[in-house]
């Protein structure tokens, strides 16, 4: 693998010689409520969605809030960024089986890349309660989860990608399999 930055929006590999020391703890994750001067110096803080931030893009986690609110502060994110938003509800992308729902999220993340898109995933509460109709262990080969799954290829984007969460345990459990850059709320504070 070169060294050279992969253009924004697509994915790159890992290189398991060096980890990812760019990447915050869990606990080191900054919170900071919407709509205050917090919100205003993290925004302009961050750098370039479109260079992606070292070996993996952008990762935000909006918690909370209504979807006017989310809505106003993408756009506060994206004022500088690239035009392009790619935004999904994600019980719209789960499918009765396990490859039908791997295959919408492949493709949303395929195409935004193509595009240099910031992705933007609206109830991502649902992907942790969704329960696919096969089992999880077919053929005796152990297969990530759907969050797994969804997150590695969060992970893996090199571009911006905000995920709107309600459930304060669906915030605990991204931060811990791979802790976002920022988490915004949105609530009577901001």
């Amino acid at each position: 693998m070169s060294d050279d930055p992969t253009p924004g929006g697509s994915e790159r590999q890992p290189d398991p010689a060096s980890p990812d020391v760019s990447k915050p703890r869990p606990e080191a994750v900054p919170t900071i409520a919407y709509g205050t001067a917090a919100f205003a110096d993290a925004v302009n803080q961050l750098p370039s969605v479109s260079s992606g931030h070292g070996e993996h893009g952008i990762m935000i986690v909006f918690h909370d809030g209504d979807r006017p609110s989310r809505q106003q502060a993408l756009a506060h994110l994206t004022e500088h960024a690239t035009p392009t938003v790619h935004q999904f509800q994600v019980p719209m992308l789960l499918g009765e089986r396990r490859i039908h729902t791997q295959n919408a999220l492949r493709k949303a993340f395929d195409h935004a890349a193509e595009e240099d898109a910031v992705l933007y995933f609206e109830n991502v509460d649902a992907l942790f309660a969704h329960v696919h109709s096969e089992g999880p262990d077919i053929d005796g080969e152990a297969e990530p989860t759907t969050v797994e799954y969804f997150l590695d290829r969060v992970d893996a984007y090199y571009g911006l990608v905000i995920l709107c969460v309600d459930h304060p345990d669906h915030e605990t459990r991204i931060r811990r399999y791979t802790p976002p850059d920022l988490v915004v709320t949105f609530g009577d504070e901001a």
